[in-house]
């Protein structure tokens, strides 16, 4: 027995108000105080080395009977739990390779996270990639469309020359009239400007 365990068994509930305790063919009686101090009643029936405790109620029935079988189970519970301890303590390489552990689950939680993102910006590109492709279409078809109004525009710019040489050349046509009688105002002007300059 200890004190330990015996202050195990006094704090279980209901709690005691009357303790005996039995050494040898000897017993002695404890009353529990109202605010009782466990840890003091504890190594005190442990000096006794009890043998067996009988645990009373305020209204003198019995709570419960320890003996030295339930102590020695209560020993066997701790050691293995002090076996236990004893072997989740690690040394700094199981910490390291722990901490590596851990790390590389983190890192793998972020990839997914990445591979994620990748994936929508590639879909985002993709989809800017369709845009630009049909922009691209329609502009080529306006650029071929400017370009065959450019020809035709040309060649309306063509065939106007060839009627204006044609006409000029025959001396002919408004065109020529207004061009002949523009060029007789200034003949006449500059004439004019002559004749006063020499007055």
């Amino acid at each position: 027995m200890s004190a330990v365990l015996i202050r195990k068994f006094l704090l279980r509930t209901p709690r005691p108000a009357h303790v005996i305790a039995y050494t040898g063919e000897d017993k002695r009686e404890f009353d529990v105080p109202e605010m009782p101090h466990w840890g003091e009643l504890a190594e005190s029936l442990d000096a006794l080395s009890p043998s067996k405790l009988e645990m009373y109620g305020r209204d003198h029935k019995i709570l419960r009977v320890v003996g030295q079988a339930d102590f020695d189970e209560q020993e066997e519970d701790a050691a293995r739990e002090a076996r236990e301890r004893q072997r989740l303590i690690v040394d700094g390489e199981t910490e390291r390779f722990e901490l590596v552990a851990k790390l590389l689950a983190e890192a793998h939680k972020q990839s997914y996270v990445a591979f994620d993102k990748l994936v929508d910006l590639f879909k985002f590109s993709r989809s800017d990639n369709d845009a630009l492709r049909q922009s691209n279409t329609m502009l080529q078809q306006q650029v071929l469309e400017l370009q065959q109004q450019l020809v035709q525009l040309q060649g309306d710019i063509r065939e106007a020359e060839q009627e204006a040489a044609a006409a000029e050349g025959k001396g002919e046509g408004a065109l020529g009239e207004l061009a002949k009688a523009f060029m007789g105002g200034v003949n006449s002007a500059a004439s004019a400007a002559d004749g006063k300059g020499q007055a």
